[in-house]
């Protein structure tokens, strides 16, 4: 009796949706070459037009039936014992998939590859990058060695398995430039991917001697507070690793200023104790007539309730850090001078919890001198 076709394809697809090869699985074989046939176009329609030797011969295909299709240029090797069914188009997730199912049942995506996967801020546009567990060598990729006790927790994105994001945290702190990762961790961080307690709980099981990159990690991690995970764009991230850098105090993102009840403004970065507050913007900034007529009077209430507003744009950030850093300075000092107690029509609330931030006679920050 001819098996369902969907139950076969529930067999392979299953196998991948745990973590494993689809060449792990051996369901039973179809009957007959069309079947076949249908099988492995569907499993190459989950994998970005690829197809692995083992799972069309799973597929009830037998060697002769592949090497003519091979021949016939209806199939084209990528990779020893690894297909394309034309006329797929070649895509950067393709090479990714076949370089997967040539390294063998427990390779994954891993390192840069990973982080441009999972599309974290730097990593755009990688080169072709994996985890083995064997010593497979694999063409135009950049192959790492792991363990396979190795608990990598492998994740899958458009079908390709992939470290998850604090194991690619990790790898890519072991062969990007700081920047880069601290980049990567800002943006992870404030997506939600992850939390500094996940990346500090990982670093902890590695040991004493941890793994290459974890002394890399565990330092960005380390200059990072709950503030990394209040960050709503790329461009804050991009400010308050500039003021780290330039040793100066770092903010507190996504602050509520309200007078009395009525809500005033959500800042973008604030230093609560000396009413000043950084806006960040972005080239979608003035993009209406009302947008900015409300951006005027909502400044106007601030300045009114004795806040300053510093605002730069990606251009200050990536261009002039320094004239970004000299003003932030020089307006903490003068802040510093002048600075008073906030009063009750200018309390500050957490973005989150709703908690009252700024206390009538609390201590200034204090900026560098």
């Amino acid at each position: 009796m001819l098996r369902p076709k969907h139950a076969f394809l529930a067999d392979l697809r299953g196998g991948r949706e745990r973590g494993k090869d689809a060449s792990d699985v051996r369901p039973k074989v179809l009957d007959g070459p069309v079947d076949a046939e249908a099988a492995c176009d569907a499993v190459a329609a989950d994998q970005h037009g690829v197809v692995s030797r083992r799972q069309a011969l799973d597929a009830g295909l037998t060697p002769r039936m592949i090497e003519r299709r091979v021949s016939s240029g209806r199939w084209r090797v990528v990779l020893p014992g690894v297909y394309v069914l034309r006329p797929v188009p070649p895509s950067w997730h393709q090479r990714l998939t076949a370089a997967v199912l040539s390294g063998g049942p427990l390779a994954v995506v891993s390192h840069r590859s990973a982080a441009a996967l999972w599309e974290l801020d730097g990593f755009e546009g990688q080169p072709v990058e994996i985890s083995v567990t064997t010593g497979q060598r694999v063409a135009g990729a950049v192959v790492h060695r792991r363990r396979p006790t190795d608990d990598t927790r492998p994740r899958r994105i458009s079908g390709i398995p992939v470290t998850g994001v604090d194991r690619t945290l990790l790898d890519v702190a072991a062969v990007a430039p700081d920047r880069r990762v601290g980049s990567a961790l800002d943006d992870a961080l404030r997506r939600r991917l992850t939390t500094l307690l996940e990346l500090t709980s990982m670093l902890d099981s590695l040991g004493p001697r941890g793994r290459t990159g974890s002394r890399t990690l565990s330092r960005l991690v380390a200059v990072r507070d709950q503030r990394a995970e209040l960050l709503e764009s790329p461009l804050e991230s991009a400010v308050l690793g500039l003021l780290r850098d330039h040793g100066l105090p770092l903010p507190i993102p996504q602050h509520r200023v309200m007078d009395g009840g009525d809500p005033v403004a959500r800042l973008d970065l604030a230093y609560p104790e000396l009413r000043l507050g950084i806006e960040v913007d972005g080239y979608r900034w003035h993009a209406g007539h009302e947008r900015w007529a409300n951006d005027l009077r909502r400044e106007n209430r601030l300045k009114l309730l004795g806040w300053t507003l510093l605002r730069f744009s990606w251009s200050d950030v990536t261009e002039r850090p320094e004239t970004v850093a000299s003003q932030v300075r020089m307006a903490l000092r003068s802040g510093e001078r002048g600075s008073v107690p906030p009063t009750d029509d200018a309390l500050l609330v957490d973005h989150r919890h709703g908690r009252r931030r700024g206390q009538r006679g609390g201590s200034p920050t204090r900026a560098p001198r």
